[in-house]
């Protein structure tokens, strides 16, 4: 082989060795070997915005308690402030004597307990959405139908409850005896110590004292027989040996 034929050689193996150096450099620099998972993985957050997460969660979490204090404060404060003004004689005394009240009726006009006295009344506390009362009223309408020229008195307080619902509910179930509204805040009802439940009925002698009390409610025999026995008892004698309930009983 000639010296021309042996340059001729080397220069086109330098130039196929050139080019696959070239293109090792070139593929190493493009990245097509380099990890995939590394280059796609999110950057992690700065460091000092970390705290800042927390310290509006702690926040957050002190507010929602104070706002819940807050409104279990004015719960109780609804419902105990009336509790804690009632007479001594409610919480002490076997046949307290009941505390008046003056609200309005269903006409607008003045309904006073103490213009009751004399009679035998049954006081209601109850509202129109109340499952167990609507089981009752039809009990206390043929009650003062039955008793009421005897001296029986059925009174109605509304509570916990618009008196706009009266009107239908009073003309639906056919009532036939006083309805006194307006207790919105609770007062007539703190003074009896009721009422966590409704419907609460008071039974109240004709001497004008508590001789039964009745929380949800209660056989229709049990009313009848209480205010039968109540109605035995004239002017302001105690029924001292009154006893509640006392089972069914007839005339």
């Amino acid at each position: 082989m000639s010296e021309l034929e042996k340059e001729v050689e080397l220069s086109a193996g330098g130039q196929d060795t050139n080019g696959a150096t070239t293109g090792v450099a070139s593929g190493t620099a493009s990245g097509d070997d380099a990890p995939t998972d590394e280059l796609q993985m999110p950057l992690p957050p700065p460091a000092e915005a970390r705290p800042q997460r927390v310290n509006r969660a702690k926040k957050l979490g002190v507010a929602m308690a104070a706002l819940a204090m807050v409104v279990g404060l004015y719960v109780a404060n609804r419902w105990i402030a009336p509790v804690t003004g009632r007479p001594a004689a409610i919480r002490g005394q076997k046949h307290p004597m009941a505390p008046n009240f003056s609200l309005k009726d269903m006409n607008g006009n003045k309904l006073d307990l103490a213009d009751y006295k004399g009679k035998v009344v049954l006081l209601d506390f109850w509202a129109t959405w109340c499952g167990p009362c609507q089981e009752e009223i039809p009990g206390f309408v043929e009650l003062q139908e039955r008793y009421r020229e005897r001296g029986l008195a059925v009174i109605g307080v509304l509570t916990q409850d618009e008196a706009s619902n009266v009107p239908s509910f009073y003309r639906e179930f056919r009532m036939n005896y006083q309805v006194a509204l307006g207790d919105d805040d609770g007062k007539v009802a703190g003074l009896f110590d009721c009422c966590f439940g409704l419907p609460t009925t008071f039974v109240i002698g004709r001497d004008g004292r508590i001789y039964a009390r009745h929380e949800g409610a209660a056989p229709p025999s049990y009313f009848q027989n209480e205010v039968r026995e109540l109605l035995t008892v004239n002017g302001d004698a105690e029924a001292k040996d009154f006893k509640i309930g006392r089972g069914a009983e007839t005339e």
